[in-house]
């Protein structure tokens, strides 16, 4: 009985491979990254890869490594496929802000209190405790990190700005002001957001302070560092960031402002009717526009990396520019879709959300 016993007992200690750190695998699994296991042909065809860099899933199925395991593409997949493809998204609701991390962790917000977020594998809906409201639409989103990161939404009061950490974890931020309606920083310690009245606040690592206010209420945020930065507002206000120090102006062009964008080189101001300005100087100056451009094209948002500069709008439209000065058609087949928000972390890697719930993206 007991040489039974022990026999089975050997065979427990058999059902399993020690990978080091109190991490087991099971024994027909093969150690991957520390907590991860995975068939050991799909293990061994990731071994000296980077996360997500491509993979042979079979002899005809490509694939990606995650977690050091090879694993089949979807049309979903970080590190599948290239060019401008449209996402599976768990929403029909009007996307409104994109603001992208790294290439496989993404957020978006939108309508009816949405917040999803991108993992590398598939778009899914953020569960925060405690809940976000359906009653209130989120508009803006930034944050330092993906587990700490501001949200502004359309309710007036104490549920303007959200405050998320650990990436659930939610809070409402008493900014000592309401309708804030965006949000820019460039780290934990150096937070803005900019509303109602031309209203901005600053976050400082200790407190909210006001630090501009008067004119007309500024609805976008952007900027390159702490002492450059924009905000505008839909009726032609423009507030700079010089120094320490907020400046306001006001431009005569649009019917309606939409976005605002800058770097550490250059600044864009997009608006309907194929509103879009560039920075030259201290003024802004409309930039040229080629024929294949539609005219009365209302662009919604602006972005760029490097010498690459995307302005996103109506019926699927992107336009895009290699010196700033001189913009194209360059849209992709997406559908009708109004396109109201794009951003990126490189010129590979690049997300628009829009109308319906649409998220497409570029890689390449």
């Amino acid at each position: 009985m007991l040489a039974g016993i022990a026999t089975l007992g050997g065979c427990f200690e058999r059902r399993t491979v020690d990978c080091g750190g109190g991490h087991l695998c099971p024994a027909d699994q093969a150690c991957a990254a520390p907590g991860h296991c995975g068939d050991p042909a799909q293990v061994e065809k990731c071994e000296a890869k980077q996360p997500w860099d491509t993979c042979a899933f079979t002899d005809i199925t490509p694939g990606s490594c995650r977690f050091g395991v090879c694993e089949a593409c979807t049309a979903d997949r970080e590190g599948c496929g290239t060019g401008w493809r449209a996402m599976s998204v768990p929403t029909t609701a009007e996307l409104n802000a994109v603001w992208v991390v790294d290439r496989a962790d993404a957020y978006a917000v939108g309508d009816g209190g949405v917040l999803l977020h991108y993992d590398g594998t598939r778009w899914s809906a953020v569960l925060t405790s405690p809940p976000i409201a359906t009653d209130i639409d989120l508009e803006s989103i930034w944050g330092s990190s993906g587990d700490d990161f501001y949200v502004t939404s359309t309710h007036a009061n104490e549920r303007n700005v959200l405050h998320i950490t650990n990436r659930t974890t939610l809070a409402y931020e008493m900014v000592g002001s309401d309708g804030m309606k965006a949000v820019w920083g460039t780290g934990v310690d150096n937070v803005y957001v900019a509303g109602f009245l031309g209203m901005i606040r600053q976050f400082d690592g200790a407190g909210w302070k006001q630090v501009s206010s008067g004119g007309q209420t500024l609805a976008k945020l952007s900027g390159a560092s702490e002492t450059r930065a924009f905000a505008i507002g839909t009726s032609g206000a423009i507030a700079r960031l010089e120094g320490t120090q907020w400046m306001t102006s006001t431009v005569s062009t649009p019917p309606v402002l939409t976005d605002v964008w800058a770097s550490e080189t250059e600044a864009f101001i997009t608006g309907e009717s194929r509103t879009l300005l560039r920075l030259s100087g201290s003024t802004w100056q409309p930039v040229a526009f080629d024929a294949t451009v539609p005219v009365g094209l209302h662009l919604y948002a602006v972005w760029g990396a490097g010498d690459r500069f995307y302005a996103v709008g109506d019926a699927g439209k992107i336009i895009q520019s290699t010196n700033g000065a001189d913009w194209i058609d360059a849209s992709p087949n997406l559908g009708t879709n109004v396109l109201r928000a794009i951003g990126g972390t490189s010129t590979s890697n690049i997300f628009v959300v829009g109308s319906n719930g649409g998220i497409w993206r570029y890689t390449d």
